[in-house]
């Protein structure tokens, strides 16, 4: 490679050889040095692969495309592989036995790899470690490995990456093949030669897709020839791209008139579902047979007022009327139930709604009923509820049920290999005499049906991250096959083909770019992203290794079940930490949702999520000793807990929130014209004056000038709101209050998270006692359980829920609670009921458009409220797939795709003079005039104004006069300049700085006597940009801060927060570490993320970092000499470092 194309920088590789050195450094402990060193080796692949616009769900497929796309040397890809294996089985056992040897060899293959890709030779002091070894020692070794290989026969399971597709070709007597190319983990290139059964998967595979083949037969040896020969068998199942999961239920809804097709389940992803008398009654009658398999006896009225409560927007589609009809029909089914010979089973352990996953077939699913048989645990019966009709004489099981039982039973085999037992759908609508209990076969050819249907799915979900336009042709009838689709198939299909016909070009372009984008992020939250965060996707459960997951963060394992607590609406498990086992600490808080499963060591896997039940569950405690948990599902018994020894859980991924995306988009195609033009940017939003008197002696002139025209708008306002400028708690309350005034206003008010649901919420209190306010969501979700419209729903009979829904005026809600409640929204967009409606958006800059383009179509007019200098959207895939190519799109300012709807339209307006459209409120109530400085210097323009006294005081009114007297003299500089700069050293570790967080802990220890005990959280907040720094640094307080009060997290978790004093980590010890620290604006003169930390405090601020590395940033070297001119620069104290 010539120097200039050479993919590490100078700067890169001499950061990863000082991080090499610490491990060597380390050598006394090799276990623990070789994860280390293993973390090198993930951010070196990532690093290399950076630029390439794909997906990895695992080190292992981002080496394959490395030395594919690399082509590199045989030797130097020989040891990669072999160190990724010895990466990967030391990070998946609780005490591996590493020798020194295999730490010298990992290290000196990593040297090779960095030198290969750099140019820059190893430090000397990296060779004299790896002196004693040589690479190629162990080539008998691999000779002998490969050798077992040969002499295998058959391969039950290859999981395999595809390096090449052949062609289609005929045997000579006209049999079609293709053959598949392969690498595959532990072994060399194999061929796999694919008969005709599986030759539909030609056209559908695509290099380097991931694919998982079982039962295949060893055709030549692998003796002389480049590559073993594999063929199909006709017991073969193939699963493409198996860590994309596809739920079991999805995969039903592909069934059609005849057959099935993966046209209805793209069409199906576009298509809001909403509320019926078919979905009611089938949950009713799932709801009684949960409770009647564990010996109760719900009354029809019961399980309606439960699904009320769960979901109560649906009372405004049922009367009094339907629900008697409902209830006789419920009835029919329960007797149906309780005559059928289902009660044969009651007599075996029953499992109620048990989850599982797999990994092997790339499924997961959630069962009705599993029967155990306790003389065999290899057997277990699938039992199915549908309450449907009966499909005879036509068939004995409807198309779509016989693709659930199949698709559940191959769930069971993924869990266990052995499994035997049978798969039945119960037909409550089928009296007991017709025999509602049908058996669905699970031979091999309905297997491999499943999985075909499976594969031409997850190959058009991959389509549509490359080409929407082509994966979307498909959903068209006449592509289907109009005989084949049932008459509403055809009127759906037709709908949507004739839609996008009738879009311009420039909707076109705006419909399929951001598709692609939303199938990208689905994509990447699946499998994982290819961004320098290192994002692993849900893949990541199965696919990363036990201490990688602990160097993360991710996981909390080793936990003991200790008990169930049940209360008549919850229950909640508690388990022991381990000592010297389980992290101390973790990032997850309460209230997260995070999926529990047991955790059973052994000599090679630690860690075997997929070979158990997935239990999804919500943190209600985290103790420094113990964990507390709410399971989702309420059925399963405390002995379930005591048979395993310990358990783990990890953060749960969900797909809602891309089905909104596209929804949203498919609502944008359906608008009318003009509104198209609106939110594209094309027309200039419509204005009347605003005459009304606003009465509030609180506001400020600017304010109230700000408020006048956000409420003259006829189509949309943008009200920028810097940090402390009072935009929810002032701004928003008083739109409220304005907009009240108009007797048939209705108003929604959204935000992106629950804590800023939150925030309005307090906002409103003084308007709760005039207005009946409802807040969607669920209690665990919101500190305002007296809001829910489901406490509501409970307490309340359905006629008077339905009136007060029908009566109330504020709905508050996240926006994708609210887009996923149809009723709701059906109900406030209908004209004859509701004359208008506004929509209140906050965090407006947090949202991306097609999170949020599907409602403010619907409405009559939105005001955005946000700040697109603050912290953006989260965007996960990578950094190469956000720029459109579109001229069109560019023209109208939808040039990177990460940019909020609520930044791209303030642009627009700028652009445009439309004036009225926005505006930015200036006075601000939060920062010290010495705090806020900086960031209304560099990132405001000089245009905020304090509105305080407090803001200009000497001394915050909680220091009292001892407080001058430090332990350290900048402290007495702190107390009266009110911000510091604390320059530390940089230190051989990625995103971890030990001074830095003992610094932290001494000043915190100097700092509580400032604080009564129950003033602390909101006293202090630390922010620093790592995880494994929060980590150091909350290790350091466990003593000085026992309860845990004072918060240590990201700033992207304390946006909208505020301290009194907030303390900065930066943990930066080298500049290869600054293109993870910025978020930059378009322009690439905002540090948003920057802009953040600094105004989260209210009195004080204490920034340390290296600053030597961090003015080589050309964002961070303007605030260093902002910090040496003001003369509140100093040296961090040397501290002995433990």
């Amino acid at each position: 490679m010539a120097d200039n194309q050479f993919p590490l920088s100078p700067q890169t590789a001499a950061y990863n050889y000082r991080l090499l050195q610490s491990v060597a450094d380390n050598a006394q402990s090799p276990a623990s040095a070789i994860i280390e060193a293993g973390m090198v080796y993930q951010y070196l692949l990532r690093d290399l692969l950076s630029g390439q616009q794909a997906f990895f769900s695992s080190d292992y497929e981002r080496l394959i495309v490395l030395i594919d796309y690399y082509h590199l040397p045989p030797q130097l890809a020989l040891g990669l592989k072999k160190t990724g294996y010895l990466l990967s089985k030391t990070a998946r056992k609780t005490s591996p036995e590493v020798t020194i040897a295999d730490l010298r060899q990992t290290v000196l293959l990593l040297c090779r790899v960095i030198e290969h890709f750099s140019g820059v030779f190893p430090p000397t002091g990296l060779y004299d470690f790896c002196q004693p070894l040589l690479l190629a020692a162990n080539q008998e070794e691999e000779a002998e490995e490969k050798s077992k290989f040969a002499i295998l026969q058959e391969i039950p399971l290859l999981k395999a990456m595809t390096l090449s597709i052949g062609n289609l070709q005929q045997t000579s007597d006209g049999k079609p093949y293709f053959i598949l190319t392969c690498a595959a983990d532990g072994f060399d290139e194999v061929e796999v030669y694919l008969w005709d059964t599986f030759t539909y998967l030609q056209p559908l595979l695509w290099q380097y897709a991931r694919i998982n083949l079982t039962n295949l037969q060893l055709k030549t040896s692998t003796s002389g020839k480049k590559a073993a020969l594999f063929t199909a068998t006709p017991q073969t199942l193939i699963t493409l791209d198996p860590d994309f999961l596809l739920d079991v239920t999805d995969l039903s809804q592909a069934c059609i008139k005849k057959g099935y097709n993966h046209a209805i389940y793209l069409y199906k992803k576009f298509a809001a579902d909403a509320a019926n008398y078919h979905i009611l009654r089938g949950n009713m009658v799932n709801a009684w047979l949960d409770a009647y398999l564990r010996n109760q006896n719900p009354s029809v009225l019961d399980l309606f007022r439960q699904y009320i409560q769960v979901n109560p927007t649906h009372a405004l589609t049922f009367g009094n009327e339907e629900f008697k009809t409902l209830k006789d029909e419920v009835l029919l089914h329960i007797g149906h139930i309780k005559q059928s010979n289902l009660q044969a089973y009651k007599e075996f352990p029953l499992n109620l709604e048990p989850t599982f996953l797999s990994d092997i077939y790339g499924l997961r699913g959630r069962l009705d009923i599993l029967v155990a048989y306790p003389d065999d645990r290899h057997h277990h019966d699938v039992i199915e509820l549908k309450t449907s009709k009966d499909p005879m004489p036509w068939r004995s099981v409807h198309e779509r049920d016989a693709v659930q039982a199949v698709s559940y039973y191959l769930l069971l085999e993924s869990v266990d290999p052995l499994q035997t037992g049978s798969s039945a759908i119960l037909y409550s609508s089928v009296p007991p005499l017709e025999n509602p209990l049908r058996n669905v076969p699970n031979d091999i050819h309905a297997k491999q049906q499943i999985l075909k249907l499976r594969n031409q799915i997850v190959a058009a979900e991959y389509l549509l991250t490359q080409q929407p336009e082509t994966a979307l042709k498909a959903v068209d009838p006449d592509v289907v096959g109009q005989d084949n689709l049932f008459a509403n198939d055809i009127t759906n299909l037709n709908h949507f083909k004739n839609h996008l016909a009738a879009a311009t070009a420039l909707e076109r372009d705006y419909f399929y770019t951001w598709v692609a984008f939303a199938a990208r992020e689905h994509r990447a939250s699946k499998i994982g992203g290819n961004n320098n965060r290192g994002d692993r996707g849900f893949s990541g459960l199965w696919n990363h290794e036990l201490k990688f997951k602990e160097k993360e963060f991710t996981i909390l394992a080793y936990l003991r079940f200790s008990e169930l607590n049940a209360t008549p609406l919850d229950i909640e498990l508690v388990f022991d930490k381990t000592p010297q086992l389980t992290l101390d600490v973790a990032r997850f808080r309460v209230g997260d949702m995070v999926l529990l499963y047991p955790h059973e060591p052994n000599d090679e896997n630690t860690l075997q999520p997929m070979r158990h039940q997935i239990l999804k569950a919500t943190i209600k405690k985290l103790g420094n000793e113990q964990v507390v948990v709410s399971p989702m599902n309420k059925h399963i018994s405390p002995n379930y807990f005591s048979q395993y020894t310990y358990w783990a859980f990890e953060a749960e991924g969900t797909d809602v929130g891309y089905e909104a995306m596209y929804q949203a988009l498919y609502e944008f195609l359906q608008l009318p014209p003009q509104k198209k033009q609106l939110l594209l940017g094309l027309t200039e939003p419509r204005f009347t004056s605003y005459t009304n008197t606003i009465q509030n002696p609180q506001l400020k002139s600017h304010q109230s000038d700000v408020l006048k025209k956000a409420l003259a708008a006829q189509d949309y306002f943008l009200l920028q709101g810097p940090p402390g400028t009072g935009k929810t708690k002032v701004m928003m309350r008083q739109l409220v209050t304005e907009l009240l005034k108009t007797a048939d206003e209705k108003i929604i008010l959204l935000a992106y998270t629950n804590r800023a649901v939150d925030e309005m919420c307090d906002a409103l209190q003084s308007l709760k006692k005039e207005q009946r306010i409802f807040r969607l969501g669920y209690g665990s979700s919101t500190e305002h359980p007296d809001l829910l419209l489901s406490r509501f729903a409970k307490e309340n009979e359905l006629k008077t829920t339905k009136e007060e829904i029908e009566k109330c005026r504020i709905f508050i809600a996240t926006v994708l609670t609210y887009q996923r409640s149809p009723e709701l929204r059906k109900f406030l967009e209908d004209k004859s009921k509701n004359r208008r409606l506004t929509a209140i958006i906050d965090e407006a800059s947090q949202l991306l458009e097609p999170q949020i383009i599907g409602v403010l179509g619907k409405v009559d007019r939105f005001i955005l409220i946000g700040d697109e200098k603050q912290l953006p959207a989260v965007v996960i895939q990578g950094e190469s797939t956000i720029y459109p190519d579109s001229e069109l799109l560019q023209q109208i300012g939808i040039r990177n795709l990460s940019v909020s709807l609520f930044e791209r339209l303030l642009q627009r307006c700028t652009q445009q003079n439309w004036n009225k459209a926005f505006d930015m409120l200036k006075d601000q109530g939060r920062m010290h005039v010495k705090i806020a400085n900086y960031p209304n210097t560099y990132y405001y323009e000089g245009r905020l104004r304090h509105i305080e006294e407090r803001q200009t005081a000497h001394f915050a009114a909680f220091l009292p006069q001892n407080a001058l007297q430090p332990e350290w003299p900048f402290l007495e500089a702190l107390w009266q300049q009110r911000t510091i700069f604390l320059a530390t050293q940089p230190e051989n570790e990625r995103n971890r700085n030990k001074l830095e967080a003992m610094l932290v802990n001494r000043l915190v220890a100097q700092m509580l006597p400032l604080f009564e005990p129950q003033d602390l959280e909101s006293g202090i907040g630390i922010i620093t940009p790592y995880r494994t720094q929060i980590a150091e640094i909350k290790l350091n307080l466990s003593n000085t801060d026992a309860e845990g009060r004072i918060v240590v997290d990201t700033v992207e978790r304390y946006q909208g927060g505020q301290k009194n004093i907030i303390i900065v980590s930066l943990a930066v010890n080298d500049a290869a570490q600054l293109k993870n620290l910025h978020v930059l604006n378009e322009a690439g003169n905002v540090d948003k993320k920057l802009n953040v930390t600094l105004t989260r405090a209210k009195e004080y601020l204490i920034i340390m970092g290296c600053a030597r590395v961090l003015e080589e940033s050309a964002i961070y070297k303007p605030l260093i000499e902002y910090y040496r001119n003001n003369g509140t620069f100093f040296y961090a104290p040397p501290l002995k470092i433990e």
